[in-house]
C-alpha cells in the first residue's frame, strides 16, 4: 500500500511473517539502520493497552505536539511486557529512485578496506560483514548507486541460520575485532560496519554464552531472540538500570501478567 504512493517503512524488513507491532515490541531495526536509524526514531506516536487495562496514548503525529515522557521509545525493544501496541503513528520516507546489492569475498583486512570505502560514501544504505564476505546496500540516485571499489553486484544476501539465534550491539569501533573472533571461531554472524549491531546463529549453548560474553566484553550486549528451550538459557548479568525497569513494570502492569519473566526472572 506504501510503495503504490511511493512511500515505505525503513525499518520494517523485519523476518519472515514479522508484524508492525512485532518489530517495534523487540526494536528490530533491520539491515537499513545505517542510512535509516533505529526503528524507535521512526515511531511518533504510539497507544498502549497496559496490563491493568488502561489505554495509554503517547507521543504526538507531529513534533510540534509532543510533550512529557518519550513513552514511545520506552515502548519500543520492551518485547510486551510493559503493554499492548494496539496503535502507531509511524515515520515513512520515500522510495529511493533505485537501489541494488553489491559484494566482495576475501580475507578480513580485504573486507575492512571495501568496508571504510563504502562508509564514506553518501549512498550506502548498509555494509554487512559475514564470514568470509562483505556485503554493501546503496540506494538513492541512479548516479549514485554503483559498485563499490572491490565489489561485484550480487542478489541480497541470506541470513544466519542455526538452532538459536543471537541479536545484539557492540560499539561501531569494535564490529571489526568482533567479525575476526566470529570467523575464528567458526560462528555464522552478520555484523553492520558503522552501526555495531550483529546477529549469530549457534547450534549449541556452549556457543551461544560465548556469544554473550565476547559482546559484553566489548563493551556491548547479546540476546537470544529465537532457539529451542534448551538453547534460551543465556543469562546476561543484570542490567544497571533494573530498580527503574521494575518500577516500570510494577506501574504499566502491576499484575505481572504481560509476558512475565520473558526479560529475565527479575522482570
Amino acid at each position: 500500500h506504501l510503495a503504490a504512493h511511493g512511500q515505505e517503512w525503513a525499518q520494517g524488513g523485519g523476518p519472515s511473517g514479522a508484524s508492525v507491532g512485532g518489530v517495534l515490541a523487540t526494536a528490530a531495526s533491520g539491515r537499513r539502520r545505517l542510512a535509516h536509524g533505529p526503528v524507535r526514531d521512526s515511531l511518533l506516536e504510539v497507544i498502549l493497552a497496559t496490563g491493568d487495562g488502561r489505554l495509554v496514548r503517547a507521543g504526538g503525529r507531529t513534533v510540534k505536539n509532543v510533550s512529557g515522557y518519550d513513552l514511545p521509545r520506552l515502548a519500543v525493544g520492551s518485547w510486551g511486557v510493559l503493554g499492548a501496541l494496539t496503535q502507531v503513528t509511524l515515520k515513512l520516507w520515500p522510495l529511493p529512485a533505485e537501489r541494488a546489492w553489491f559484494d566482495a569475498d576475501g580475507p578480513l583486512e580485504t573486507r575492512k578496506r571495501i568496508a571504510a570505502d563504502a562508509l564514506a560514501g553518501r549512498a550506502s544504505a548498509a555494509v554487512l560483514l559475514m564470514p568470509g564476505r562483505i556485503a554493501i546496500s546503496c540506494e538513492g540516485q541512479p548516479a549514485d548507486v554503483i559498485a563499490p571499489d572491490g565489489t561485484v553486484a550480487s542478489a541480497v544476501p541470506g541470513e544466519p541460520s542455526g538452532a538459536a539465534l543471537l541479536r545484539g550491539g557492540v560499539p561501531p569501533a569494535a564490529v571489526l575485532e568482533l567479525a575476526h573472533w566470529a570467523e575464528e571461531s567458526g560462528i555464522a554472524y552478520e555484523a553492520q560496519a558503522g552501526v555495531g549491531s550483529f546477529t549469530a546463529a549457534v547450534n549449541d549453548l556452549a556457543t551461544a554464552r560465548a556469544v554473550g560474553d565476547y559482546a559484553r566484553a566489548l563493551g556491548g550486549h547479546a540476546e537470544v531472540i529465537d532457539a529451542a528451550p534448551e538453547l534460551r538459557a543465556v543469562h546476561p548479568p543484570p542490567p544497571a538500570g533494573l530498580a527503574i525497569m521494575k518500577r516500570l513494570k510494577e506501574a504499566f502492569d502491576p499484575a505481572g501478567i504481560l509476558n512475565a519473566g520473558l526479560l529475565g526472572e527479575e522482570i
